[in-house]
């Protein structure tokens, strides 16, 4: 026993190792890692080939993974326009026109920086849809009260526009008092 013994430490200390053994099936692992020659092969959306950990991906959600790896999550800002210190209502103020037919989302975001007694303010858009321009079917937000600092107002709307159309905001006061100051934020995307 002691010469077997004697043999293997003299085999290991000379670096030949051809007496251990080693895995043949994946059967033979309980614990640790396969070894990258033992991997099947990979069809379908993730592929790679048989004995290989390198993997293609070819397709995310039906997209090619060339086309997610570029793709935005955001719809593109093609307009804005941002009103600071404004005291007074503001008519219809054209700040997008359209270069292509298409879905747009519209949205506001209005804020007192000043209060003034009563009264509150409106924020409508309006939309040329190929016969003129027509406000579209719903204010954005709630109206903002003019009487307290932290009234505000926000939303969104999503309108569909020709080619070469005029996107549209228009504040609108009722009843207001004092002296109120409010800025504006207005922002159009492109969705489709």
């Amino acid at each position: 026993m002691r010469i077997a013994i004697a043999l293997l430490s003299a085999s290991l200390a000379w670096g030949q190792l051809s007496s251990i053994p080693t895995v043949t099936s994946a059967s033979d692992l309980s614990a640790g890692t396969l070894p990258a020659a033992r991997l099947p092969a990979h069809t379908g959306d993730v592929t790679s080939p048989a004995g290989s950990a390198v993997t293609t991906v070819a397709f995310v959600g039906g997209a090619t993974a060339a086309a997610v790896a570029t793709a935005s999550t955001a719809a593109p800002v093609v307009g804005s326009v941002s009103v600071t210190g404004q005291t007074t209502a503001l008519g219809a103020t054209t700040f997008y026109t359209s270069t292509v037919a298409g879905t747009y989302r519209m949205c506001v975001a209005a804020w007192l920086t000043t209060t003034g007694t009563g009264g509150n303010m409106g924020i409508y858009s309006l939309a040329d849809s190929g016969n003129g321009l027509t406000p579209a079917a719903s204010i954005l937000g709630n109206n903002v009260n003019m009487a307290s600092i932290t009234g505000n107002s926000g939303g969104c709307v999503v309108l569909r526009l020709g080619t070469a159309k005029n996107l549209q905001y228009q504040t609108v006061f009722n009843a207001v008092t004092g002296s109120p100051v409010y800025n504006l934020d207005v922002t159009v995307e492109k969705l489709k």
